[in-house]
């Protein structure tokens, strides 16, 4: 079994520039394709993420800092799947890249995660 962290991706502002109608629309695709996940029993965790990043330093200090290139990150999940390539064909149809976005899949190192 491998798993592998999902980052996604989405331009700044696109989802707000949306009618409200096809923001309703976008967040149904959301929601079909984790329950769809979710049935599979593939998905293991994730979350969308806010506009902000904090980052902290080693002397202990944080500092909030805004997303300063046109893509900002949206959200994450852990899945897992028979191979890296099967992962991968999963998120080719994801709502992200409806929106011009993009995803990047990390694979996690199989001995950090424990079989459930």
């Amino acid at each position: 079994m491998e798993y592998c962290l999902i980052l996604f991706k989405s331009p700044k502002g696109a989802f707000e520039s949306l009618c409200q109608e096809d923001q309703e629309k976008h967040k149904t695709e959301w929601y079909e394709f984790i329950e769809e996940l979710q049935k599979q029993g593939v998905m293991h965790s994730g979350f969308p993420v806010g506009d902000h990043q904090f980052v902290v330093t080693a002397n202990g200090s944080s500092t909030k800092w805004p997303t300063l290139n046109d893509m900002r990150l949206s959200g994450y999940m852990v899945i897992r799947g028979q191979s890296v390539d099967e992962i991968i064909k999963r998120f080719l149809d994801s709502p992200a890249l409806h929106m011009g976005g993009e995803i990047e899949i990390y694979p996690v190192p199989q001995d950090e995660m424990s079989e459930e």
